[in-house]
């Protein structure tokens, strides 16, 4: 495994703080030798401080500043489940699971969990509310979260200063809510969610880009 870029956190690994202007082999030799590890099928996302890897296996491998991390390779597991999609922003992480639940952590200054409070979460914690809806995707923004779900809704929650999350107004939210637009009206694809946009491809059937930001 390689990496290239700044590793000021050990985004990359527990070598020394330094820029890497080169790729670089990464210190996991020791996980390597776990039979679980298979890295050629693994998953990647970033953060702006972390990396985090999911394996076939169903680990998640995590290096950077995460503080359940400790600037060094950690790893957790679901019980009797597995991650099927990861996502990040800046400073928070989503992660879909094969039973359809969705895991969020990491900071929380503007609600971007989505679990009803601004209070920074360390380890992955389940969003009850869309537990019935069974989240299919999820993708992060700098610092809000958008969600689609089996039922067809979309649904946002976090930051919301130039009006990335959809719902008509620029405030924030600390609970997922949902996006009337797409009710009922448009199956997504695929979402997106920059830095104060977003935006969803809807099927080949309508085939539409829609994105949405305050003007």
């Amino acid at each position: 495994m390689v990496g290239v870029g700044r590793n000021l956190w050990r985004s990359f690994s527990p070598t020394p703080l330094l820029k890497q202007a080169h790729p670089e082999e990464l210190c996991v030799i020791a996980l390597i030798e776990h039979d679980y590890f298979k890295i050629c099928k693994a998953k990647f996302a970033f953060t702006k401080i972390d990396t985090f890897c999911v394996l076939e296996s169903g680990a998640v491998f995590t290096f950077g500043k995460s503080k359940f991390a400790e600037d060094i390779p950690s790893k957790f597991w679901f019980k009797n489940d597995k991650p099927v999609l990861i996502s990040c922003g800046d400073e928070h992480t989503a992660i879909i699971t094969g039973k359809g639940k969705l895991y969020m952590f990491g900071s929380n200054d503007w609600g971007q969990l989505g679990l009803g409070s601004k209070n920074t979460v360390s380890k992955p914690t389940c969003v009850k509310a869309l537990k019935p809806e069974k989240p299919k995707l999820a993708v992060c923004g700098r610092n809000h979260t958008l969600v689609y779900t089996e039922r067809g809704n979309v649904y946002a929650a976090g930051g919301n200063s130039e009006g990335q999350l959809g719902l008509g107004d620029t405030e924030e939210r600390t609970t997922f809510h949902i996006i009337r637009f797409f009710t009922n009206q448009h199956k997504i694809k695929q979402l997106s969610a920059g830095s104060y946009t977003s935006a969803a491809v809807t099927d080949i059937y309508s085939s539409r880009l829609c994105t949405w930001v305050h003007f």
